[in-house]
């Protein structure tokens, strides 16, 4: 048989969470909330300072991490300044490879000028001299501006020797017979004052294998300073990515990071704990806790003050318990 209290207030159904409560609940005890969270933080700030590397450590590591980034700079320094070094060896090379006639001349069709003069020279140190006043800049000038060959480059193709018994041998190369006997007559020009007589003068054309050796040489030593360019490059790009790591941080940085993890340990914990406390409670708050824990009806209800709330609390309690 059906009650009345069955009729009118059916099985009791699962009670849900009252999140809006709980909420309230959290707040009204705010200072616990707040004495969690300070325990959190002082007790897990505390163990990470105390559990620090020792000060001595710390410095040895931080000298050690300025030592290397000195020395990365010193490196860096140092390949910036090699990689400018080989830049303008690389721009001269280049520079000479172009401009130079050596280097036009086709080794296995030199065209060759000598010409032997007997000199006046009361020794061998005048005759010496006076082969190097042949070959001086300011006495090709002219020839360099009549030919428009830059004396660098206009000197490679003239020796100028003696033998120590008065006698000058001047030998010319180039890739043209013109070049060669305009440069050849321009020295002799110079000779003239001081020579006795004309020992003998040929042109013809040569085979110089090694002259294709030295030009081959040069030619490489350019793209191997290319390859070492583009190798210094790399390696500095490489240098310049490369992270040195930072020692590791200060105790009071490192202890203020895990206090904030104890302060938000402690409120979530003391959040937790006022939830549990809520959802197990027995306290009435409403009309509808009365119904639905006492299982009887209530005919009116009254406001009461915010005071008063727990004292009424106890009172229904106090009916359930007999």
């Amino acid at each position: 048989m059906v009650t009345d209290i069955e009729k009118y207030y059916p099985e009791e159904e699962d009670e849900e969470i009252d999140i809006g409560r709980a909420l309230c609940t959290c707040l009204k005890y705010w200072k616990i909330v707040l004495m969690a969270m300070l325990i959190g933080a002082l007790c897990l700030g505390a163990f990470k300072f105390l559990t620090m590397p020792s000060s001595e450590k710390s410095m040895l590591e931080e000298a050690e991490y300025l030592l290397k980034v000195e020395e990365k700079e010193k490196n860096v320094e140092n390949l910036t300044q090699a990689i400018s070094s080989l830049n303008s060896s690389i721009a001269s090379q280049s520079e000479y490879l172009n401009q130079s006639i050596y280097m036009q001349i086709n080794p296995q069709k030199i065209y060759c000028t000598d010409i032997i003069y007997e000199i006046n020279a009361e020794n061998e140190e005048d005759a010496n001299f006076f082969a190097s006043i042949l070959t001086s800049k300011d006495f090709l000038s002219s020839l360099c501006e009549e030919t428009g060959i830059e004396y660098k480059y206009l000197r490679e193709l003239i020796d100028v020797s003696t033998d120590g018994d008065g006698m000058l041998m001047i030998s010319v190369i180039a890739p043209n017979e013109e070049l060669s006997q305009t440069i050849a007559e321009y020295i002799s020009d110079g000779v003239a004052e001081n020579a006795v007589h004309l020992i003998s003068s040929k042109s013809y054309t040569d085979i110089d294998m090694n002259m294709a050796t030295i030009q081959q040489g040069k030619s490489k030593a350019l793209a191997d300073a290319v390859e070492t360019y583009g190798t210094l490059k790399n390696n500095l790009t490489t240098l310049q990515k490369e992270s040195i790591d930072e020692p590791s941080q200060t105790g009071v940085k490192e202890a203020l990071k895990f206090a904030l993890i104890g302060a938000g340990v402690g409120l979530v914990l003391s959040a937790v704990c006022i939830f549990l406390k809520v959802i197990l409670s027995d306290i009435v708050y409403s009309s509808a806790d009365v119904v639905n824990k006492c299982k009887i009806r209530v005919i009116g209800a009254a406001a009461l003050h915010p005071e008063n709330v727990d004292k009424l609390s106890k009172f229904w309690k106090n009916i359930r318990t007999k």
